[in-house]
């Protein structure tokens, strides 16, 4: 009996010692799935962070595009002034920028004009690319791409096809970081500018990842904008020259004769119209040809420019004919102007194919007489006076 209840005892111990091992290893098991379960709530709550993070920055990227939108139809203005105006108010404020600058590039002089800016202190109004090749612009521009600058002070790895030389940035002092965004505005070949942006107004500085695209879309619209822009006054232009002599045309002058004529008619001051018309002109034409004539009206109309003031107006009237406008000058002033033209052409040489030749010219001038006077009675009186001028034999001044 005794020893039964021995073999019990053994039996239930080693039963008992079995389920403490089985506890243990389902110990064992609940904290390595606690353990799971604490990673995947982390992992969790990190993708739930993510997630914020994204939403926040698509967000914000929504936000800066539909503030792009907006900027690429307010932009879209045939007048330079008004460009630059929104360029300066909204483009900060889409790149996070602190302060912005706008230069127009001038390739006669191979120079950076300053059009508008949002510093709080002036700025370089001119950026001489020659003088100064080192420059942010004029080095970016050489690139001719979009340029995040992080930290202007930390001097670039030299290395095959890097520019290790340290940039030229004038008035370093005035800004609040070293990091900065400079972009080139080029259509197609043609270079038209540079944006400026500078210090972000969270003091980060402006990254490749984040900025460098949105910069780009910006200045791309930009340029874009600026280049229809200037078509358009291009084609102003043309339309109201003269192809041949690049003086106004007709229709310009009838323009500009009627502001002043309103004017002269509100405010007082004197106004003298003139007609010039070149003597016996057929002849040249039949005696050297029709393009010695055009080349002859070319250079009348240079001795025109030249002689009269900026304020004065010269135009291609029609055919030999040409037409000034002299506001501010009475019928004394303007006949003295008119002699001055009168003596220059006599005294001109004209050549054209080896022979040199000379002409003379008739003009006719009409001073302005008051309230009452129509534009078109006081050119018809210049034009009667002119020839009168041809009928008296002509190379004279009458009026």
């Amino acid at each position: 009996m005794v020893r039964q209840t021995r073999q019990q005892l053994l039996e239930e111990k080693e039963e008992l010692e079995r389920s403490l091992r089985s506890l243990r290893q389902r110990l064992v098991l609940l904290e390595q799935e606690r353990s799971q379960l604490a990673r995947e709530r982390e992992q969790l709550a990190e993708r739930t962070r993510v997630l914020d993070r994204v939403r926040r920055e698509l967000a914000g990227l929504n936000e800066r595009l539909e503030l792009l939108a907006r900027l690429t139809k307010e932009i879209n203005e045939l007048n330079p002034e008004a460009i630059f105006e929104v360029c300066m108010t909204k483009v900060p404020y889409l790149l996070r920028a602190t302060s912005a600058s706008l230069y127009l590039y001038d390739p006669e002089r191979e120079r950076l004009l300053l059009k508008k800016h949002t510093h709080d202190r002036g700025i370089a109004p001119v950026i001489d690319l020659q003088a100064q090749p080192r420059s942010l612009m004029a080095r970016v521009l050489r690139d001719g791409r979009v340029q995040v600058f992080q930290d202007l002070d930390a001097r670039p790895p030299a290395g095959r096809g890097v520019d290790s030389t340290e940039a030229e940035r004038p008035h370093r002092d005035r800004y609040r970081s070293s990091s900065c965004i400079v972009a080139p505005l080029r259509a197609g070949d043609d270079v038209l500018g540079v944006l400026n942006l500078a210090d972000r107004v969270d003091g980060r500085p402006f990254t490749t990842d984040e900025d460098l695209p949105l910069a780009s879309q910006v200045a791309e619209v930009l340029a874009v904008a600026l280049r229809n822009c200037q078509l358009f006054q291009l084609v102003q232009q043309q339309a109201r020259t003269d192809s041949l002599t690049q003086l106004a045309n007709r229709q310009s002058y009838f323009e500009a004769l009627e502001r002043e004529v309103e004017r002269a008619a509100r405010y007082g001051g004197a106004l003298t119209a003139a007609v010039l018309d070149i003597d016996r002109f057929k002849q040249i034409n039949d005696a050297v040809g029709h393009l010695a004539g055009d080349q002859v009206l070319q250079e009348l109309a240079q001795i025109l420019a030249a002689t009269v003031r900026v304020s004065d107006l010269c135009a291609r009237y029609g055919g030999d004919e040409f037409a000034l406008l002299l506001p501010e000058s009475d019928l004394a002033a303007a006949r003295a102007v008119a002699e001055r033209i009168r003596t220059q052409v006599a005294e001109h040489r004209f050549h054209h194919q080896g022979r040199a030749f000379e002409i003379r010219v008739s003009i006719g001038l009409a001073q302005f007489e008051g309230e009452g006077e129509r534009p078109a009675d006081l050119l018809r009186r210049a034009d009667a006076a002119m020839y009168r001028a041809k009928r008296a034999g002509g190379d004279r001044v009458e009026g």
